[in-house]
């Protein structure tokens, strides 16, 4: 499975190289052709050297990408005794923090008692930074946040009152580079969910994708975080 996982990702990543170097590999035809003959002005190679460069930025943002992502078979999952309520209080604390420099407003329920579990703590910090970047990208106004903990499974849910996901989103998004038609973002490779995923399941547990009741784009991540003996 590793070495298909690999495969596909192998296929991805060359496949999304394509369009950045046919763009390069035009421009730099077109200024190969009309440099030497003096019909370019310099505003316009300015700004044309100006669009290579934002390519040639995004190449080494995307190869960077593909190495966090080959780096993610080598992380292993150490738990260590964590208090839930001090983690949900710096969780909180982080996440209106993060709304506020957003412009977002947060609704934060922690239905988690009170005890010691032990959490990979890195692990699951990465994965809920994750998915609050992916809500506060698409949020019109307002970030849901539902926090559980049930037969040793911390739970944590973030909604936001975007678009929502659609029957293709909710099918591919956990896929590497998968990215949304209508998304215009380059700087998006379509990692975020696929890598959330993968943490989650070393974690012992999954990553849910739905639609909120109202609409928006809803997801789960799960942890096995067993409670400590005391």
């Amino acid at each position: 499975r590793t070495i298909e996982e690999r495969k596909r990702l192998n296929a991805a990543f060359s496949h999304d190289l394509r369009t950045p170097l046919t763009v390069l590999r035009g421009y730099t035809d077109f200024l190969k052709n009309y440099v030497p003959q003096g019909k370019i002005s310099e505003q316009k190679l300015l700004s044309t050297v100006s669009t290579m460069s934002g390519q040639i930025s995004r190449l080494e943002r995307y190869v960077q990408t593909m190495g966090e992502v080959q780096r993610l078979e080598d992380i292993k999952v150490s738990p260590e005794p964590v208090a839930t309520a001090s983690f949900m209080e710096q969780f909180q604390n982080s996440a209106r923090v993060f709304m506020q420099e957003s412009g977002r407003i947060l609704d934060f329920h922690n239905e988690v008692s009170s005890c010691e579990v032990l959490m990979d703590l890195s692990i699951v910090q990465r994965v809920l930074e994750n998915l609050l970047s992916n809500a506060v990208q698409y949020a019109k106004n307002t970030v849901s946040v539902r926090c559980r903990y049930e037969h040793e499974i911390l739970s944590i849910t973030v909604e936001d009152d975007g678009p929502g996901f659609t029957a293709e989103d909710l099918k591919q998004a956990p896929k590497p580079y998968y990215r949304n038609k209508e998304s215009s973002d380059g700087n998006h490779f379509g990692l975020g969910l696929y890598i959330c995923k993968d943490l989650c399941e070393k974690h012992g547990g999954q990553l849910k994708l739905q639609n909120g009741e109202k609409g928006g784009a809803c997801v789960t991540a799960s942890f096995l975080c067993r409670e400590t003996k005391s």
